[in-house]
């Protein structure tokens, strides 16, 4: 286990991290894109240079809501700041566009808790320093993303929040946001 003063110099430091893109470098300045997904109010909002541009409504997402302390497992959607990992435009539910969940600041929020190892919270910080995907297999959980619902019921997915931790929109909705999303995008999760 390491040292408490060596925890919260590495919390800082990934504190910090968290301002600073992933792999990608995005310009700064009015062309900027970024997702942004409002839980409380059921919608994603693409903003561009700060405007939004494309507004999802009613997107369904983990059937017990959102947290800021995500545990594989536990169907609730991670609150946090996030980028796009990956993009399949394919796929069960449509396509899948998956996010680099968990963050440093999950990682350091799962190894004060006793939640991660140590290893585990460095292997994730290290994975987002070299702007690649976090590990997907500890007990933070993983593969999370926004996604279509395939041949799901648009029924059922108007009325509840149905995912194990994803962010669910309508297979039309997904077209219109596959469109305009590219890997590196921050996507905040609030």
């Amino acid at each position: 286990m390491i040292g408490k003063s060596l925890f919260f110099s590495s919390l800082a430091a990934c504190l910090i991290a968290l301002s600073i893109p992933c792999g990608v470098i995005a310009a700064a300045g009015p062309s900027v894109s970024y997702l942004q997904v409002d839980t409380t109010r059921g919608r994603l909002i693409l903003l561009e240079g700060g405007r939004p541009v494309l507004i999802l409504e009613d997107i369904a997402i983990g059937r017990d809501g959102p947290s800021s302390t995500k545990r594989r497992g536990d169907g609730t959607t991670p609150l946090g700041r996030y980028r796009v990992a990956g993009i399949r435009p394919q796929g069960v539910f449509n396509g899948f566009i998956a996010i680099d969940y968990p963050s440093p600041a999950d990682a350091a929020r799962g190894f004060g808790a006793g939640v991660i190892s140590a290893a585990e919270y460095r292997a994730i910080v290290r994975a987002h320093a070299a702007g690649r995907m976090p590990p997907q297999d500890t007990a933070l959980g993983g593969h999370l993303g926004i996604h279509g619902l395939g041949q799901g019921d648009p029924a059922f997915h108007a009325a509840f929040n149905w995912t194990r931790g994803c962010i669910a929109v309508t297979n039309e909705q997904f077209g219109a946001l596959l469109a305009r999303v590219t890997p590196g995008m921050t996507v905040e999760i609030r």
